[in-house]
């Protein structure tokens, strides 16, 4: 499998400094800062857009929020949101509600965020990329065979590289997965889409930070690194 604009790496070493500046994992507590790296100015949640069963379309979270009376905070949960309790195993998410695109930002969500980082980047061609060995591209080689992975403490990755918007360059019909991590080479920002969740977690400037909560192209809210993140469908 050839992804447009991206280049298969055979030294990881370029996302050394990342696994350096992340926090450790803790039990059944993730904080942002263990997805993305310490010690930028702001910190930014992308919740990934839902669904409902009775009209096509996406559907934001706040906007399930607001028509159930409920509030939205920095660390709201999809499954306290739409009234799911996992705890049922087996219990689907209650209708009218489709749940987010699990370990992925959709298309255009990802096609959105890469336009607005690119303004906040002064290597918007030169950007690195992490995909998840996990995944199983069949084109890819399969684990313990072919490039070193950067070895994250929970994801060995394949590293990529090109510009920021090949960030949407790994699919294969119908299938599209965003980056498990990505950021441009002078380190401005850093994007992270955790394997089992709903959100995707941005460390940024404050004003790159602003221009994304203002976008209406995705639905992001200010966090801080020492929030846990959503675990949400898994806990």
């Amino acid at each position: 499998m050839r992804f447009e604009g991206l280049e298969l790496m055979n030294d990881p070493s370029p996302a050394d400094w990342l696994l350096q500046r992340l926090r450790p994992w803790g039990k059944g507590l993730i904080q942002v800062a263990s997805l993305v790296p310490d010690g930028y100015e702001a910190y930014g949640r992308v919740l990934h857009a839902a669904g409902r069963t009775d009209r096509p379309g996406k559907v934001r979270w706040s906007s399930i929020a607001e028509e159930r009376g409920l509030a939205m905070g920095p660390e709201v949960r999809f499954t306290s949101l739409v009234g799911w309790d996992i705890s049922h195993h087996g219990q689907s998410v209650p209708e009218p509600y489709v749940a987010p695109a699990w370990g992925t930002l959709e298309d255009d969500e990802c096609a959105r965020l890469a336009e607005v980082l690119a303004t906040f980047t002064s290597s918007p061609e030169r950007c690195w990329f992490c995909l998840w060995e996990g995944y199983g591209w069949p084109e890819l080689p399969p684990p313990g065979q072919g490039p070193p992975r950067a070895k994250f403490r929970h994801r060995d990755c394949f590293l990529f590289f090109g510009p920021v918007g090949a960030a949407c360059s790994f699919r294969s019909p119908p299938w599209f997965q965003s980056p498990t991590f990505w950021w441009p080479e002078d380190g401005a920002w850093c994007v992270s889409t955790e394997v089992d969740g709903y959100n995707t977690y941005v460390a940024a400037g404050a004003i790159c930070l602003d221009a994304l909560v203002a976008d209406p192209g995705v639905e992001v809210i200010a966090v801080s690194p020492e929030q846990q993140i959503d675990p949400s469908p898994t806990g």
